[in-house]
Formats: C-alpha cells, sequence, structure tokens
C-alpha cells in the first residue's frame, strides 16, 4: 500500500488560507478563493481525496491473525473500499465496523454487502 502524497507545509498554509475564505460575505472573495484552490491542489497532482481523506489503514484489528475465519480477505476488500473513496457514508461505517470489531465469519447479508460495495467501488475506478 503506497502512502498518499502530503502537502508541503507552506501549501497546506497556503490552502488553509484560501479556504478560510470561502466563509467570505463576498460573493468575488469565495469564487476566487475557490477557485485558486482547486488550481493548487490540481497543480501539485492531488485530488480533494488525496487532500482530506484519512490515511490508509495501518493497523486494524483486522490485521490480527485469527484463525478459522475470513478475516484476511475481508480485511483487503474493506481496505479497498475504504481507499477507493467511492464508498457511501453507511458503506464507509460497514468497513470500519468490520476492520475494527468484527471477530468471526461474516453473516451471508455481510458478505453480500460487502461484495457490493467492493464491486461497485472497483467498477467505478475502472
Amino acid at each position: 500500500m503506497s502512502p498518499r502524497p502530503a502537502l508541503p507545509p507552506e501549501r497546506r498554509r497556503r490552502l488553509a488560507h484560501l479556504l478560510g475564505l470561502l466563509g467570505s460575505a463576498h460573493f468575488g472573495e469565495r469564487d476566487t478563493a475557490g477557485r485558486k484552490a482547486q488550481e493548487l491542489v490540481h497543480s501539485l497532482g492531488l485530488t480533494w481525496f488525496d487532500v482530506v481523506a484519512p490515511q490508509p489503514i495501518t493497523d486494524s484489528a483486522c490485521m490480527q491473525h485469527r484463525p478459522h475465519d475470513e478475516r484476511p480477505l475481508r480485511c483487503e476488500a474493506a481496505e479497498e473500499i475504504l481507499r477507493s473513496g467511492r464508498a457511501s457514508q453507511w458503506e464507509i461505517k460497514f468497513c470500519q465496523n468490520l476492520l475494527d470489531n468484527w471477530v468471526g465469519k461474516l453473516t451471508e447479508r455481510q458478505a453480500e454487502i460487502l461484495e457490493r460495495a467492493w464491486c461497485k467501488c472497483a467498477r467505478q475506478s475502472a
């Protein structure tokens, strides 16, 4: 898993300043700040997902070895869904719960949800 690129500190400060201007009472100032923020992110070869998404999952309960369950495959699917940036809020919470809390076999319904979310995210990234 490769880490997401980070904003250099001076660019992060500039972006924070521009985003702060989005609260201006002057629509021209808001519009210009939004365009400049987009240009800054684009100029660095980043997406907004790279800028605002949490860091990739590195140490979860999922990585602990538990014999006789589906944890490794489940973890890979859930982590891929989270990395894709295309999951709904509900799917994100579902995957995070699987990674952090779930022990044992998935129910048939849970497996269907995970597979559907994984297929959706994989299809959208192609």
